[in-house]
């Protein structure tokens, strides 16, 4: 699904108003053209979490930023209890918390997430 999504984005910047624009799932799906679905990160991340849970999994966007300021976003979801196991999640960017393990939906690996620690905020309604 990540991947799927990521062969077929085409990034866009926010308009410089100042303010960051949030577009929902179903906004980014009805703007697909050429086969390319657009906008940046947080719309990447909205569009994520929302298919994690369309196909019945815990899911979340996270926000943070780095210590200049430039910011980012990413969507992961929580691995079911019974599915903790699964030789598919191999290899996969995996975070421990406290609720147990979650997948990042994310375009980026590993340690460039750790670069965002700055005013962390979890979207769990996005």
């Amino acid at each position: 699904m990540k991947e799927y999504v990521f062969d077929n984005w085409h990034y866009i910047y926010d308009p410089e108003t100042g303010n960051d624009t949030w577009r929902s799932a179903e906004a980014t799906l009805s703007l697909k053209y050429n086969g390319q679905y657009s906008g940046d990160c947080d719309d990447f991340a909205i569009l994520m979490a929302s298919f994690a849970r369309q196909i019945g999994l815990k899911s979340r966007m996270i926000g943070g930023y780095e210590s200049d300021g430039n910011g980012h976003a990413f969507a992961e979801f929580l691995i079911p209890a019974n599915e903790i196991n699964n030789n598919k999640l191999y290899g996969k960017d995996i975070r421990n918390t406290n609720e147990g393990k979650w997948v990042s939906l994310d375009w980026f690996k590993g340690t460039e997430h750790e670069k965002y620690t700055h005013n962390i905020r979890i979207f769990d309604d996005i």
